[in-house]
């Protein structure tokens, strides 16, 4: 069964579009400072900030130079707090009823 030319435009054009999407997701809008628990910056951070001072203008945000670097710690740190588990969770059976008064 193949694909009849309007059909086949049709998922060439989807392609395309999801795509540039994905391309502009991954270097805009990701946060790999947060996903490798670092606060160093990476290949597209003058990217981002340039895109985030950009859009932050269109909408008519105010913002300082360091918001999106302070942004970026916080994001990171909360990453780190959601990342380790909660006292008890990990422990055996015994001493998570011991630390619960059972």
């Amino acid at each position: 069964m193949s694909l009849s030319p309007q059909a086949l435009r049709n998922w060439k054009l989807a392609t395309i579009v999801s795509t540039a999407f994905i391309g502009f997701h991954t270097v805009f809008r990701t946060p790999y400072a947060v996903e490798s628990r670092t606060q160093d910056k990476h290949v597209f951070t003058d990217a981002q900030e340039w895109y985030n001072r950009k859009w932050d203008e269109a909408l008519g945000v105010r913002r300082d130079a360091s918001a999106s670097s302070d942004n970026i710690k916080r994001r990171a740190q909360d990453v780190r707090n959601v990342a380790s588990p909660a006292p008890g969770v990990f422990a055996s059976k015994g001493k998570a009823d011991e630390s619960n008064g059972k």
